[in-house]
């Protein structure tokens, strides 16, 4: 089976299609593809920072301390299609170089070449600090999604944040450490 009709409504009918190689590697069918016409960014409904003890803060300009792991809440549309998705790309980058991202502009691999658990890029929910609940979605038409990005070793000082959809737009979010671990 190479694909199977999805009848969305709102003119937004297509095809959905996933791509694995032999050895297991998962392609990210945009890439595949041809390119649909996209300038809009990807939205960042929220940005958190989340404790080791799992309470979160919100991602303010400014932390005291180094987090676990930063959370953005987030989603991608493309021109005038309805059909929200994650974007691509999701990294973090500190100014003294420790970094960490996910990568699925072509295909979303570790290291060693296995796909990932999605449970470490994407949090099932997560409770803000103002109290609301955040899940990911994943449906069709409201796929909001809440992604994971650890806080990679050594990270300390002014961070940024990139969210990246296929046509290479791009969301940044910015803020600072104070201590380190």
């Amino acid at each position: 089976l190479l694909g199977h009709p999805v009848e969305f409504g709102q003119n937004y009918d297509h095809i959905h299609y996933n791509i694995r190689f032999a050895d297991g590697t998962v392609v990210n069918p945009e890439f595949a593809s041809k390119p649909i016409p996209d300038h809009q960014l990807p939205t960042v409904v929220e940005s958190m920072a989340v404790a080791r003890d799992g309470s979160t803060r919100p991602l303010t300009a400014e932390l005291s301390e180094l987090p676990a792991e930063f959370v953005v809440v987030t989603f991608d549309t493309r021109e005038s299609s309805p059909y929200q998705h994650p974007p691509s790309r999701a990294s973090i980058r500190f100014e003294n170089g420790a970094q960490a991202q996910w990568d699925f502009r072509q295909s979303l691999t570790r290291e060693d070449g296995s796909f990932p658990p999605l449970t470490e890029v994407f949090a099932s929910s997560i409770r803000a600090p103002s109290g609301r609940t955040y899940t990911t979605d994943g449906g069709y038409g409201t796929g909001q999604s809440v992604i994971r990005l650890k806080t990679p070793p050594g990270a300390h000082g002014a961070f940024t944040i990139e969210l990246e959809d296929a046509a290479g737009n791009i969301s940044r979010t910015q803020g600072r450490v104070r201590s380190r671990i």
